[in-house]
């Protein structure tokens, strides 16, 4: 049984390579939170103002700034651990 803590430091460290060659960096994180943002301005206007096209894109655009943000705090949780 040789499961040791080298294995999961190596995955840990070909995962965060990567992330990082995909190219999640700073410029992902303002994308991630003005995406975010934007989609829930987007919303809450079509809500406000009963335009539900516009509601179901600011969904999705919201969906696809938290999925960004996902992958910038991931890339920044294997950076810190390998």
């Amino acid at each position: 049984m040789a499961t040791g803590s080298g294995n999961a430091t190596a995955t840990v460290t070909r995962w965060s390579r990567a992330f990082v060659a995909v190219g999640i960096g700073d410029r992902t994180a303002r994308w991630s939170v003005t995406a975010l943002l934007g989609g829930l301005g987007l919303e809450v206007s079509g809500s406000l103002g009963s335009v539900s096209p516009l509601v179901g894109a600011g969904r999705w655009l919201s969906v696809l700034g938290a999925a960004l943000y996902a992958a910038v705090l991931w890339t920044i949780v294997l950076e810190r651990v390998g």
